[in-house]
């Protein structure tokens, strides 16, 4: 008789690959979420992430110890480049107020050479006529500039700016220059380091 040898038992079949658990897409919307909206991300992961309470706080304070100075940082600049641009601002509405004032001195000066006298106006006039035929407005408000009456004074005139950076400069019959108040008469605005007297 032929001698059988004991066989060995095949092998057991190998065991399922794991699958992920129901809800699976909820990790996945999650993750996403936290990437890209952090706040929602974080309420998905608290509310419908299958994690444990223990992966949940290790992502919630990794991602809040990274995203809160990214958030200061943020702050912190967006305020200094608002503060320049608000400066930037100031300096070029300035440069155009103390333009718009140059401006009105010399249609003054040009009216004065053809009529022996500036032109009179109680309050800031429309137009110099034959020199200025619209006058400057505030680049600003894109009212009127300020106007001394001088119609008493057929030799004098002054018209201002209020300057955004303090003080207000003027244009008159001496020139244009700056003073630290504003001008209630004619001689206020004579009130300038480089005024120049007939």
């Amino acid at each position: 008789m032929d001698e059988q040898y004991p066989t060995t038992p095949p092998p057991p079949p190998p065991a399922p690959s794991p699958q992920p658990k129901g809800g699976s897409w909820k990790n996945v919307l999650t993750i996403v979420f936290l990437i890209l909206f952090l706040p929602v991300g974080l309420i998905l992961m608290w509310t419908i992430a299958n994690w444990s309470k223990k992966a949940k706080i290790i992502v919630t304070v990794v991602l809040l110890a990274a995203i809160i100075p990214l958030i200061a940082i943020v702050g912190i600049l967006s305020s200094i480049i608002l503060v320049s641009i608000k400066g930037v601002k100031e300096v070029a509405g300035d440069a155009a107020r103390k333009a718009d004032m140059r401006q009105i001195v010399i249609a003054q000066e040009m009216y004065y050479e053809m009529n022996d006298q500036y032109y009179q106006s109680v309050n800031y006039p429309v137009s110099i006529p034959g020199f200025m035929t619209k006058m400057p407005k505030d680049p600003k408000t894109n009212g009127p500039y300020g106007w001394i009456d001088n119609t008493r004074d057929s030799q004098k005139f002054c018209a201002y700016a209020d300057l955004e950076k303090n003080g207000y400069y003027v244009a008159t019959h001496g020139g244009n220059g700056e003073i630290a108040t504003k001008p209630r008469t004619i001689s206020d605005c004579e009130r300038f380091s480089g005024f120049y007297s007939y």
